[in-house]
C-alpha cells in the first residue's frame, strides 16, 4: 500500500477545512467619484460656453452687412436643402435664379439681418447674460423692427420663430436656445418682446420708460385708426 506523500496529505487536509468567503473589494470612494463627475461637468460647461461664444461672433459678423448676411443665408440653404443630392450644385443655382428677386429685396435682407441679430441676443441670454445687460441691445432691436414694420416689411424671415431658423437647423443648436424662460422666440414680434422681456425688467428696475411702450402703442393705433377713417 502506497503512503501518501506530504504534499498530498497537506492538500487533503486543506480541502477538509471549512471554506469561508473573504471579500477583498475596496470601499467605494464617494468623494473621488463626485470630484470626477464635477470635473466632467465643468469641462462640458466650458466647452458649451466656448461654442456659444464662437457662434455669437460668427452671427454678429454675418449680420454686419446685407451682403454678408445674404451669403450666409445662401450657404445655409445649400447645406440644409441641397447637400448630398444628385445635381446638387445645378439645383442650387436654379433655386437662386428662381428666388433672385426675393433674395435681393430690401425687406428680406433687412429682415435677415434682424433675424441674425436677435439670434445673437438669444444665444447670449441662453448663456447666462441677464436682461439688464441686454436691455440696450434689445431696445435697439425693437426700434429697428418698428422701423421695418412702419416701412411695410412683412417678410417671413423677420416674423418666423427662431425654433424654425435655418441657421439653428444648419448649426444644430436648438438645444442651446431652447427652453429660455420668459423669452420671445420671434425676432419680429414686438409685443412679445416687450411683454415677456423688456417691460418686466423695466418694472423690476422701476424704470419710468416702462410706460413708453404703451404711449407709443396708443399713438400708433390712433394714427392707424385716423388713416383708416380718412381712407373710408
Amino acid at each position: 500500500m502506497l503512503k501518501p506523500t506530504p504534499f498530498v496529505t497537506a492538500v487533503v487536509c486543506a480541502l477538509s477545512l471549512p471554506v469561508f468567503a473573504q471579500t477583498t473589494e475596496q470601499p467605494v470612494n464617494v468623494d473621488a467619484i463626485l470630484a470626477s463627475l464635477k470635473a466632467i461637468r465643468e469641462k462640458q460647461t466650458e466647452t458649451v460656453k466656448t461654442q456659444r461664444t464662437k457662434l455669437v461672433q460668427e452671427f454678429q459678423t454675418r449680420a454686419a452687412t446685407p451682403a454678408a448676411a445674404l451669403d450666409f443665408y445662401e450657404a445655409a440653404v445649400k447645406a440644409t436643402q441641397f447637400q448630398g443630392e444628385n445635381r446638387a450644385q445645378t439645383q442650387f443655382i436654379e433655386w437662386k435664379k428662381k428666388e433672385a428677386a426675393h433674395l435681393k429685396s430690401r425687406d428680406f435682407q433687412s429682415g435677415l439681418r434682424l433675424h441674425l441679430n436677435y439670434l445673437v441676443l438669444t444665444l447670449q441670454r441662453a448663456g447666462g447674460a441677464d436682461v439688464k445687460t441686454l436691455l440696450p441691445a434689445l431696445t435697439s432691436h425693437t426700434q429697428q423692427v418698428r422701423s421695418e414694420q412702419d416701412a411695410g416689411n412683412t417678410d417671413g424671415i423677420l416674423r418666423g420663430s427662431l425654433n424654425d431658423s435655418i441657421f439653428v437647423r444648419w448649426y444644430q443648436i436648438g438645444g442651446l436656445i431652447g427652453g429660455i424662460e420668459g423669452w420671445e422666440m420671434s425676432p419680429g414680434n414686438l409685443d412679445g418682446i416687450y411683454h415677456k422681456i423688456i417691460q418686466p425688467e423695466l418694472r423690476r428696475l422701476k424704470d419710468p420708460r416702462v410706460t413708453e411702450y404703451w404711449d407709443s402703442k396708443i399713438q400708433r393705433e390712433a394714427g392707424q385708426a385716423l388713416k383708416s377713417s380718412i381712407a373710408f
